[in-house]
């Protein structure tokens, strides 16, 4: 994945993830593709509209798609240049402060929902706004879990091994869980954070998941357990990202002997 951006800015590793999030939701290798991110002004970004939308007024985002979505998987070239993203952040600090979160969050949002318009996603109508929000949502989603695998291990009960470690893990039925490692004076007793996260979302019903992220190696009998409800799950750790047959290629399922 390459992105191009007119001036330096501390988001680029966050948006270099978001923007790789979204090429393999759709199937794409992300090695292939490049984006251009633009930050503008309200006066720039007016101008732009004014330009090529014949729209005069202030808007958060542009999206300039270079292809059609049918044309994206068909392409055969080295890089695959899918466009340019405009995004101004004076809008930026205006929305976060009216929707009472962080500018980061606004900025990762609007460049999520700048990126599937590139990959051919668009809300003319509802049933388009809701499978364009629902890719949004899920790439938000994946993005936010290994900050708040981190965030969750500052529970950690570890008071035999110091060893904290933090688990997050998104369900299919979109929600998240967290949790944190568990230690016990009976060393069997101990619990991992991913289990602890898994235990949570299990006992609440739900028991398919799509992601999980942990600050650290998860163990066998973690690999183990996870591949009981969702072989083909992602985990992120160590700032990679595996399918768990990866990480378990010899897993097993009584259901399936």
């Amino acid at each position: 994945m390459k992105l191009y951006f007119n001036e330096k800015t501390k988001a680029e590793k966050d948006m270099m993830r978001i923007a790789e999030l979204c090429a393999k939701e759709e199937k794409l290798d992300p090695e292939r593709i490049s984006i251009s991110v633009s930050f503008v002004s309200k006066d720039e970004i007016k101008q732009l509209n004014r330009d090529f939308r014949n729209n005069d007024k202030v808007t958060d985002v542009l999206s300039f798609p270079q292809f059609e979505k049918k044309e994206l998987k068909k392409l055969n070239m080295p890089e695959i240049e899918i466009g340019d993203v405009v995004i101004c952040m004076d809008k930026v600090k205006e929305q976060a402060a009216e929707f009472g979160h962080s500018e980061e969050r606004e900025s990762m949002y609007l460049f999520t929902h700048s990126v599937f318009h590139l990959l051919g996603y668009d809300h003319m109508n509802e049933a388009d706004k809701k499978v364009m929000r629902a890719k949004e949502e899920k790439i938000m989603a994946l993005y936010s879990l290994p900050k708040l695998a981190k965030e969750a291990s500052k529970n950690a009960y570890s008071p035999y091994s110091k060893y904290k470690v933090g688990a997050a893990l998104l369900t299919k039925c979109g929600k998240i869980y967290t949790g944190c490692n568990i230690e016990n004076a009976s060393y069997g007793a101990t619990i991992c954070a991913e289990r602890t996260a898994m235990v949570k979302a299990i006992s609440e019903g739900c028991k398919s998941f799509v992601a999980l992220a942990v600050t650290d190696w998860p163990c066998g009998i973690c690999r183990q357990f996870m591949y009981e409800f969702s072989p083909d799950m992602i985990v992120m750790c160590k700032d990679k990202e595996y399918t768990l047959r990866e990480l378990l290629p010899e897993g097993f399922r009584l259901e399936d002997k």
